[in-house]
C-alpha cells in the first residue's frame, strides 16, 4: 500500500539546495513527487505557508526508511537556516 508524506513551507533561497540534493535521495527511496512547488493556496481556513509537496512511496515502512536515514540527515542539514517545515506521512488508501 503507497504511503504519502505531505510537507508545507514557507518558500526561500535557503531551500534550493536542499530541493536538488533531496530530488536525487527520493528517487532512490523510490519516491515519486505528485505535486507542483509553489502552486499551492488555501481556499479555505487559515494557513501559513505558501508551498506544499505531496510525495509518494511504495509504502509506509519506505517513507520512515527514507525519513530516517542517515543520507537525508545531512541532506536535511541543508535547510538548517530556512524557515521551519511541517512533514506529516500516512498511509495511502
Amino acid at each position: 500500500m503507497p504511503a504519502y508524506m505531505v510537507s508545507q513551507y514557507r518558500n526561500g533561497p535557503e531551500y534550493d539546495a536542499y530541493r536538488k540534493a533531496v530530488a536525487d535521495l527520493n528517487r532512490r527511496h523510490g519516491a515519486r513527487i505528485l505535486t507542483r512547488p509553489g502552486t499551492a493556496f488555501c481556499v479555505e481556513g487559515n494557513w501559513d505557508a505558501d508551498s506544499m509537496v505531496i510525495i509518494e512511496f511504495p509504502s509506509l515502512q519506505a517513507a520512515r526508511g527514507f525519513y530516517e536515514s542517515t543520507e537525508y540527515a545531512a541532506v536535511k542539514a541543508l535547510r538548517k537556516d530556512a524557515a521551519p517545515l511541517t512533514i506529516v506521512v500516512m498511509d495511502g488508501a
